[in-house]
């Protein structure tokens, strides 16, 4: 049987993983070579090709030829890959244009700012770059929920890092997070966290 849908998929996929590799490599060289003067004009490119990823990965030929390879003779190689396609699809069409670009320029201002916030220990400053992160994730964090079981209102954002003191918590909560854990976390603690609402997972308990 002809595997037409299946082979667009794979060229659209292939397009997708370079489009990544130059992205991850314009940012390892924004985050750690060019100089600081660079890093609003890189971090619109970087969101404006995050924008262009997303609407090729979303694209209503995508979902075609997702349903169409569906019925075409793949073997069992081409069958995981089939499912692995579907699930990226899936999750990028869950989230609007104007997000994936907010997160994107968003993430930039944040790191980019802290560069020089942290040696200033000027966390005022930083908490307001990273409140932005914390809000749009967690409009991410909302779209999923609704299309998924949980639900919007089960939402818990947890803060995993290695400052602990009573102001470093504040912080943290007050930049939209629930709750803060610091690093090296137990496994009590992250279950306690993540599932207080909800019955504790099976693998709790072990």
């Amino acid at each position: 049987m002809d595997k037409q849908n299946y082979q667009q998929l794979t060229r659209t996929f292939l397009r997708l993983s370079r489009f990544s590799h130059l992205a991850a490599v314009a940012g390892w060289d924004m985050f750690a070579m060019m100089p600081p003067g660079g890093s609003t004009a890189r971090g619109a490119a970087l969101a404006e090709l995050s924008v262009l990823q997303h609407q090729l990965l979303t694209d209503k030929q995508v979902a075609g030829w997702l349903k169409g390879a569906q019925q075409e003779d793949l073997s069992d190689m081409e069958q995981a890959n089939l499912r692995e396609m579907n699930r990226h699809y899936q999750q990028a069409a869950l989230l609007p244009e104007t997000l994936v670009e907010a997160k994107s320029l968003a993430g930039s201002r944040c790191e980019h700012a802290w560069r020089t916030q942290r040696p200033a220990n000027d966390w005022q400053g930083f908490a307001e770059n990273l409140r932005q992160v914390v809000k749009l994730s967690r409009e991410e964090a909302a779209l999923r929920a609704d299309a998924g079981t949980a639900g919007a209102s089960a939402l818990r954002l947890v803060a995993l890092t290695g400052y602990g003191q009573k102001d470093d918590v504040a912080r943290a909560l007050a930049a939209g997070f629930d709750v803060h854990l610091t690093k090296p976390a137990t496994i009590e603690a992250l279950q306690g966290a993540v599932v207080a609402q909800f019955a504790a997972p099976a693998w709790a308990s072990r």
